[in-house]
């Protein structure tokens, strides 16, 4: 703990023997705080590293007790996050404290999908069936825009050209797009 150091003075002026005294205390030190996170983007499912350093604290704590007490300078790895997070840092010293944010970014996992024609080479007037599936996705769509469930197999009408096929998933993370080329064999 810090302690106040009291100057005092005294002088004399004149004869009369009048006594001036002046007192003045130094301030307890500044308590300063530096706070961020690593990385501070991450996805969905990671974890960050909360970092800090201080001076004139004893002890820290982020988000209140979820951390439980920690040093004065140190990293802390939070649990992983499914959402973005504000954390708060407050370090104490003496009958003070001092308070610091970072935030964290969670970005949404990113769309994957497998798309697959079976067969790629046909004659003419036969059908192909377009088979895929997808995660972290809301919905699909064909390349003409026909809405398509996040998983699925659709048989074509008989074709007669040959076609490049094309299937969309999207997701709060972004989209993917996949596609097939099929060839009529004349």
């Amino acid at each position: 703990m810090k302690h106040s150091i009291k100057h005092y003075q005294a002088k004399f002026i004149g004869g009369m023997g009048v006594l001036l005294v002046a007192a003045s205390a130094s301030a307890a030190p500044a308590q300063e705080l530096i706070v961020t996170a690593n990385p501070s983007v991450i996805n969905e499912g990671e974890s960050a590293s909360i970092n800090w350093g201080s001076t004139n604290t004893e002890f820290c704590q982020i988000n209140g007790a979820e951390s439980g007490t920690q040093p004065s300078n140190g990293n802390w790895n939070s649990k992983p996050l499914a959402q973005s997070k504000r954390f708060t840092v407050i370090c104490y010293g003496g009958t003070s404290s001092v308070t610091k944010y970072v935030d964290v970014t969670v970005k949404p996992k990113p769309p994957t999908m497998t798309f697959s024609v079976n067969p790629l080479q046909i004659k003419a007037g036969e059908k192909v069936t377009r088979y895929w599936t997808s995660e972290n996705t809301s919905g699909c769509q064909s390349k003409t825009g026909t809405p398509l469930a996040t998983s699925g197999a659709w048989v074509t009408e008989p074709i007669y050209s040959s076609n490049t096929y094309q299937i969309t998933c999207m997701g709060p993370g972004g989209s993917v797009t996949k596609s097939a080329d099929v060839t009529v064999m004349p």
